[in-house]
């Protein structure tokens, strides 16, 4: 994920002033049951009738959040030796959307790139305490984020800083009070520099408008409303003004992952928590921090190329004879099954969403083949839907609907290596003429749609040959089904349209989340029909639980699926530390489960 969203726009701190307390004892987390001490005893003497049986524990994916599962549960001092656990892993290496690369000579991050926050991040402290955050080689976001810099319009005319200051600054503030509409702030000071009545705007807003989207617009017409009346030279001004600020709306889609922020919702914006400190690149790369937590678990825990594609679980109103070895039976690609008491599921919300639309055409009866799916959809996806149910039965109709409900936004980056240049690479952001025809496909200096929302295009670091660019929604998935000469020619025609000349490409290197079967897109957002409860509920596990201590039927086996996954972190989803933080949490519902975890 791009650098956290208030971070990059934020004008003064005391804007916002301390949005929470930083202390990992505070972080918001999902209350766990209250397991009073007979309970426990009654778990433990569970397992010594079943003569010493460890409990077995599955965890399927050896991301970010798996591996932090296993992690925690085996640090846990009294139940190490407790449990027997093994972590599948469907690819041949650990971090999922954490996946560090090279090119040129430069380290560079094909997934999550920035740390999101210092001060109480426990991303940050394990890469400090690992010696990650310095390295002899090159790395991504050496010397930043690299972003205030030239902005140009087609044709290479670069724009004044009187033209764009005014419109950054309007865009910045309201984003921060997009962060309070949904907190019922009253801050007026945020839009003062702008001149604009932002009392009024976040009033209307509230009963209008619900979107992000809509939201920014909305401020942007009530900011210049009349500038441009009856004077044509005004009227280009207008143009450029709200090309400006729809570029700085194309990085927000990057920041969120959301393909529209028409479809970002702006109660739930607000709930979006940081930590504070800024952000910051891991100088050795992402993947060194899950490899160093992989590297604590004993040989073999890990499997690799254990691609799971059912999950059979026992559920109300089952026969207890179904119970006599094991409620959950893991079955893999390659035949094997593993019998289990506990699953910990850390798969993408995107294949948690494929699950719920599979579901729902089963439900209704729908022929899935040849079927036509919405113009966004990844291609893969109506094969993947005529595949069998990951979960047997399916998930219950109430988590699938929070699933079906939340977002899922595919964001990839493409890195171009270009020969030597004469002269060093400089970043440049993008004012598109949204009056112009399109181009021609077939042309050789087609500018491709998929650039066409293109925020910037900047090099790695400030003495680097390699320029590198994001795409989200429809332009990702385009850059993804086009090949690499495509891509680059693409790149390099649209850098040429706003007056740029580039060295001849050696070659590239880029992501493709939205089609890769085992991620199905990005990160997670809070969608306009969803809420921050429907990511609570994602995170609820089976079977369900009562409010309380006890499960409502005690013989059916508690705990059977867990999930975990920056999608089931209400505040902090997106980001790696959410996936970090998830994993604690299901572990210590099962430390406390088995009472290893002692509650105040």
């Amino acid at each position: 994920m791009l650098p956290n969203r208030v971070r990059i726009y934020q004008q003064s701190k005391n804007l916002l002033g301390a949005i929470f307390d930083s202390s990992l004892a505070s972080l918001h987390r999902i209350q766990l049951p209250v397991l009073h001490n007979s309970t426990r005893q009654h778990r433990m003497e569970q397992v010594i009738a079943k003569g010493m049986k460890r409990p077995r524990i599955v965890i399927i994916g050896a991301g970010m959040s798996g591996v932090s599962t296993a992690h925690h549960l085996l640090k846990s001092t009294k139940a190490a030796s407790r449990f027997d656990l093994t972590v599948l892993e469907a690819s041949q290496r650990v971090g999922g959307r954490i996946c560090s690369a090279e090119i040129g000579g430069v380290r560079v991050e094909l997934g999550a790139t920035w740390i999101h926050g210092i001060e109480g991040s426990p991303v940050y402290k394990i890469a400090e305490e690992i010696g990650a955050l310095d390295s002899e080689q090159p790395w991504e976001g050496k010397d930043g984020m690299i972003m205030d810099t030239a902005v140009r319009l087609e044709g290479g005319l670069n724009l004044d800083l009187s033209v764009v200051k005014p419109v950054t600054d309007l865009y910045r503030s309201l984003l921060l009070m997009a962060q309070e509409v949904g907190e019922n702030a009253a801050k007026e000071d945020v839009g003062i520099a702008v001149g604009i009545n932002t009392h009024n705007i976040k009033n209307n807003s509230k009963n209008q408008v619900n979107s992000v989207g809509a939201f920014l617009r909305e401020g942007l017409a009530k900011s210049f409303d009349g500038n441009h009346e009856g004077n044509m030279q005004k009227w280009d001004l207008r143009a450029i003004q709200k090309g400006v600020f729809k570029m700085h709306e194309n990085l927000e889609r990057s920041i969120t992952g959301a393909g529209s922020l028409d479809d970002l919702n702006l109660n739930a914006y607000s709930e979006y928590k940081e930590f504070p400190g800024g952000n910051l690149p891991i100088a050795k790369g992402y993947s060194s921090i899950v490899q160093a937590l992989a590297s604590k678990l004993p040989n073999g825990m890990i499997q690799f190329g254990k691609k799971v594609v059912r999950v059979k679980w026992s559920c109300d109103g089952l026969e207890d004879s179904k119970f006599s070895e094991a409620p959950v039976q893991v079955c893999c690609e390659d035949g094997s099954i593993i019998e289990a008491d506990h699953v910990v599921v850390t798969v993408s919300l995107g294949v948690l969403k494929l699950e719920a639309e599979r579901v729902r055409r089963s439900a209704a009866g729908d022929s899935i083949l040849g079927q036509t799916l919405e113009k966004d959809a990844p291609s893969g996806v109506a094969e993947a839907l005529c595949t069998a149910a990951l979960f047997d039965p399916p998930l219950p109709s109430w988590k699938l609907d929070c699933i079906a409900r939340l977002g899922f936004g595919v964001v990839d980056k493409v890195f171009v290596e270009f020969e030597a240049p004469k002269e060093t690479l400089q970043p440049v952001r993008f004012v598109f003429d949204d009056t112009a025809a399109l181009d021609a496909t077939d042309s050789p200096d087609a500018v491709p749609h998929w650039a066409q929302k293109l925020f910037a295009v900047y090099p790695t670091h400030k003495m680097s040959c390699v320029l590198e660019s994001w795409y989200t929604g429809q332009e990702a998935l385009e850059v993804e089904a086009a090949s690499d000469d495509e891509v680059a020619r693409g790149i390099v025609n649209t850098l040429r349209r706003f007056g740029v000349n580039t060295p001849a490409v050696r070659r590239i290197r880029r992501s493709k989340w939205g089609t890769d079967p085992l991620f199905q897109g990005s990160y997670s957002y809070v969608a306009i029909d969803a809420s921050g409860d429907d990511i609570d509920t994602n995170a609820k596990s089976l079977p369900l639980q009562e409010e309380g201590s006890v499960y409502k039927d005690s013989s059916i086996p508690p705990l059977q699926l867990l999930f975990a996954g920056e999608a089931t972190d209400r505040y902090y989803y997106g980001t790696t530390h959410a996936a970090y933080l998830s994993g604690l949490r299901e572990a210590e519902r099962l430390l406390q489960h088995y009472g290893y975890l002692e509650v105040p």
